[in-house]
């Protein structure tokens, strides 16, 4: 992982503070089912995590297919094992950390719903059943993305939700404070993603997301 980290009073800033994620093996290994092992690793190359991810794909119908990604995240160390977004950090609503996906270039303007409403505003910061986004690609083509949580844990998580300069929707371990794991201790995030062709309702959104949800 890497980027720039936020500084508080400064903006953010590039430190020396890079990690990396390192593949260990692999426990399924298919053109559907992706599940390997993973060491988070700090500058120095300690290990600070230990990872099991899957990535699965599936049809839900003719027009939709879903894509799961799971992970268990252990802390490796001896010590209390923090992780933080930049909002943890001071700033205010950037709770970046934990599942993000980084859209495509929209062309025209781009449709997020939720079961709270539509825009950015309704659901940013919030948790949720279900959000969607979607928009036109370079050749006119409708599209929508639904994301939804897969276990309870996932589903308390908020979502961040951004489609200025570019769009992107993630699902936030560290919203506006620490998560903190305890040595030894791991987490469980699940979360699903339904990429259907055109553009659609809020109503049809819900359903698809509940046929994936019942699917899983």
């Amino acid at each position: 992982w890497g980027g720039r980290t936020f500084v508080a009073g400064h903006g953010p800033a590039w430190l020396d503070d890079h990690g990396m994620q390192r593949h260990q093996r692999w426990l399924t290994l298919s053109d559907t089912d992706l599940v390997h092992t993973v060491r988070w690793v700090d500058a120095g190359r300690a290990i600070l995590l230990r990872e099991r991810r899957s990535i699965v794909c599936r049809p839900v119908n003719r027009d939709a297919w879903a894509l799961r990604v799971r992970t268990r995240l252990a802390n490796a160390t001896r010590r209390p094992l923090p992780i933080r977004s930049p909002a943890a950090l001071g700033r205010p609503g950037a709770g970046y950390g934990g599942f993000f996906w980084r859209g495509p270039a929209v062309t025209g303007p781009v449709r997020v719903l939720s079961q709270d409403g539509t825009g950015v505003r309704a659901v940013h910061g919030k948790t949720a059943d279900w959000v969607a986004v979607g928009g036109l690609d370079s050749e006119n083509r409708e599209w929508t993305v639904v994301f939804l949580p897969g276990n309870a844990e996932t589903a308390m998580d908020r979502w961040f939700v951004r489609a200025r300069d570019y769009l992107g929707v993630g699902s936030s371990l560290a919203w506006d404070r620490p998560l903190v794991l305890e040595p030894g201790e791991s987490i469980d995030r699940n979360v699903i993603a339904v990429v259907a062709d055109g553009a659609l309702a809020a109503d049809e959104a819900a359903a698809l997301a509940a046929t994936a949800r019942s699917a899983a």
